[in-house]
């Protein structure tokens, strides 16, 4: 917990107010300071007392010496006042921007747009259907996640420089961070990710009484069978090794789908998991709330807006201060502070992790500073460096697996960079007893294998801390480690599932959809980096670690919140909207020249609407009284369309999209993995980093959103080979005294 921090959150954008909502959890004190008229988001009561519920509202300017005693100021483009020249010295400044400097920074965003530009648009949905951008504000909670994070870097930076700083966080950056290894599979091998083809056996099947989604990791195939009443499956050759049930996963698909068609849910899920694969019951938002335990629910129940505050701002120390002064003034930036290093150089992280979520964490400790060691072995290797003998062909150069695919594979060489990596079997006495060493020896433990592993292998947390005082612990599972689902077997899509938000994405016919790639990752360890700094900077203070426990179901319930308090407020049930949007109008995709591509375009207010009618060359359009309104506009949606349609076929998406942002109207091409490698804003931005693999060759790779103006991160080493660094951490760290 964070109680001596003080932050000011006098943001006007989702992403800012979701920041200052994860400080005040984190236990931080936080002030929401409103524009006189009150925050633009109150116009959204749901979404509004989400984000600010455990917050101070006020409606009067900041005062100026209300930053004296202030750590941290969240900012957006919408703010109300700028800063200038008498910025304590010791303020961190946390400004949100859609775009961030670059070919981009005048661009219009949304959250259409930010999932366009990122890959994950054209990923999600079916083959041969528009693609889906998705739901919700998704792009934005994850730019506060992010911003959170990285102003939770600065504090810690501030311990031994003294200083403040400003950090940046862009909204398209961090969306374009949680791309699922887009960038290095085409990179690799040109190819890249379309609708319908998850890099990965996941199957959505319909059943008696609902939908149920399953995904099946090497070797659960017999299971799956034992499960679905399929035994004359389970040897057959085509489904017998990993790599041989993605090559049939659609024959693997249509079995199943036949094998449940008329089975219960709740029954195919309790065989699943007993068979120990990943399996869940698709969820509503009504259904979410049924199935949560009364105090959870509870909880959920008594968010609501924070009142204005009519008095003077309460300064963030206690004592109540009146001023009408504007805070117009800069900090200036020394050659000195731009030598600072990094925010977490000279901590160490260990990782007994796999896949995305923990690799993801890791990483992103690594960016900041930190010395982090993978820890693996050959017998439990990372689900994303395997199989050892080679598995889907999309992950590797060339579609070449090698002799060392393990050591090849775009998926985890994307998400292990400027990591070490050491080999040790922790089931032998030896290998557990030299992780008890490296315990002793370091800050962080990351853990996002099966649940239960840890206690299983004597490193719970109580055991660990006898090791180590200060070891701060993240656990991420799917279900929590507590609760009738603690056990499950999880994974992301599956999550997606039991959490509410494959029916909140789809195109309105009642088939739920999945996002194109596994979106709770990257969100967990957005979350999960911000939960391991927040707990470093609680540390400096108490000298004590943590236990940090990280759901992947609760994180997803977060990432929909404005929807479970709309339902519990109204009792309204949130339909699918294909790509509709409740507060844009026109809002979708359409296609435009070319093999699959497509354009994004949302307008929001009047202004946009005749801006477009222009670009159209449609004037008869922008007087038509039907659509001079939004509602208007939302009732004639397929005429417009149609409208819309036929302008954007035959011409290209990226001319299009900058001739309507020239306008002043949000559009953006759906990226693919191909456009991504070659964004010429995200190069302009440093985002994308070119490192040459010993098994691989030079190659670019997706970069992080955290941006510290005078402590910055860096990308500079490619992902270790299996054990590239045993010698260095089994004799000469470990050869140290802790």
């Amino acid at each position: 917990m964070n109680s001596r921090l003080r932050v000011v959150d006098a943001s006007e954008s989702v992403a800012g107010q979701f920041c200052g909502k994860l400080f005040a959890e984190s236990g931080a004190t936080v002030a929401l300071a409103e524009p006189p008229p009150g925050s633009v988001l109150r116009a959204r009561p749901s979404l509004f007392a989400y984000l600010n519920s455990a917050k101070r509202a006020t409606r009067q300017e900041l005062p100026v010496d209300t930053l004296e005693t202030t750590d941290v100021l969240i900012l957006s483009a919408a703010s109300t006042f700028e800063l200038g020249a008498r910025v304590p010295s010791g303020l961190i400044v946390c400004t949100i921007t859609e775009f961030g400097a670059g070919p981009r920074a005048s661009w219009s965003g949304s959250e259409l747009i930010h999932q366009a530009l990122s890959g994950l648009a054209y990923t999600t949905g079916e083959r041969g259907r528009d693609p889906l951008y998705g739901f919700g504000q998704r792009a934005y909670y994850s730019a506060g996640a992010a911003a959170f994070a990285t102003s939770m870097a600065a504090v810690i930076e501030r311990t031994s420089s003294g200083s403040g700083q400003d950090v940046e966080v862009s909204v398209a950056e961090t969306a374009a961070s949680m791309a699922m290894n887009m960038v290095a599979q085409h990179e690799y091998n040109g190819t890249y990710s379309r609708r319908s083809e998850y890099p990965g056996p996941l199957a959505k099947l319909r059943c008696g009484d609902g939908w149920i989604v399953v995904f099946v990791t090497p070797g659960r195939w017999p299971g799956v069978c034992a499960a679905f009443g399929m035994q004359e499956l389970r040897d057959d050759p085509r489904f017998a090794t990993g790599a041989a049930l993605i090559e049939n996963w659609t024959s693997a698909t249509a079995a199943m789908a036949a094998a449940v068609a008329t089975d219960h849910v709740q029954e195919l899920v309790r065989r699943g998991q007993a068979a120990g694969f990943a399996v869940a019951a698709v969820l509503d938002v009504a259904g979410v709330l049924d199935a949560m335990e009364p105090e959870q629910r509870a909880r959920w129940e008594q968010i609501s807006a924070p009142p204005l505050d009519d008095a003077v701002l309460l300064d963030v120390a206690g004592q109540g201060r009146s001023s009408s002064s504007r805070i117009t003034r800069s900090r200036a930036r020394g050659p000195a502070q731009s030598q600072r290093p990094a925010p977490l150089k000279g901590l160490r992280v260990l990782e007994l992790t796999t896949a995305w979520a923990g690799p993801m964490t890791g990483r992103s400790l690594a960016f900041l500073g930190a010395e982090v060691i993978k820890v693996e072995s050959r017998a439990s290797i990372d689900a994303w460096r395997g199989p050892l003998e080679g598995g889907d062909v999309r992950r590797y150069p060339g579609l070449v697996r090698g002799a060392r695919p393990y050591d090849r594979s775009a998926t985890f060489n994307s998400q292990n960079t400027d990591k070490r990596s050491v080999e040790l079997d922790l089931k032998s006495a030896d290998g557990l007893t030299a992780m008890r060493h490296l315990v002793e020896r370091s800050d962080v433990l990351i853990c996002n294998i099966a649940p239960g592993a840890l206690t299983r292998l004597g490193l719970d947390y109580p055991g660990l801390v006898k090791l180590n005082a200060g070891l701060v612990l993240l656990e991420i599972t799917g279900f929590g480690a507590s609760g009738a689902m603690s056990r499950h077997v999880a994974v992301g899509p599956t999550v997606e599932a039991s959490a509410g938000m494959m029916t909140l994405l789809g195109y309105g016919d009642g088939i739920p959809q999945n996002t194109g790639g596994a979106y709770l990752d990257p969100v967990a360890a957005l979350v999960g980096t911000g939960a391991v700094l927040s707990a470093l900077a609680g540390r400096a203070g108490s000298g004590h670690g943590a236990h940090i426990e990280l759901s992947l179901r609760e994180l997803a319930l977060s990432w929909i919140g404005e929807y479970l308090v709309e339902s519990l407020a109204t009792g309204r049930k949130a339909p699918a909207l294909g790509n509709r949007a409740p507060d844009a109008a026109p809002h979708g995709v359409y296609r435009c020249a070319g093999d699959d591509e497509w354009i994004g375009i949302a307008v929001t207010n009047d202004a946009q609407w005749q801006a477009l009618c222009g670009v159209l060359g449609r004037i008869d359009l922008a007087e038509d009284p039907l659509l001079m309104t939004a509602s208007g506009r939302h009732a004639e949606h397929e005429r417009i369309d149609a409208e819309i349609r036929s302008w954007c076929l035959g011409r290209d998406k990226h001319l299009a999209a900058d001739q309507l942002q020239a306008a002043g109207i949000a559009a953006a091409g759906l990226a693919t993995g191909a456009d991504l490698a070659s964004d010429p804003h995200l190069i302009a931005r440093g985002f994308l980093h070119e490192l040459h693999h010993p098994e691989t060759g030079i190659h670019r790779y997706p970069g992080l959103p955290y941006r510290l103006l005078d402590s910055p991160g860096s990308v500079s080493r490619a992902a270790p080979t299996l054990g590239q660094d045993n010698a260095y951490v089994l004799q000469d760290l470990l050869a140290q005294r802790p």
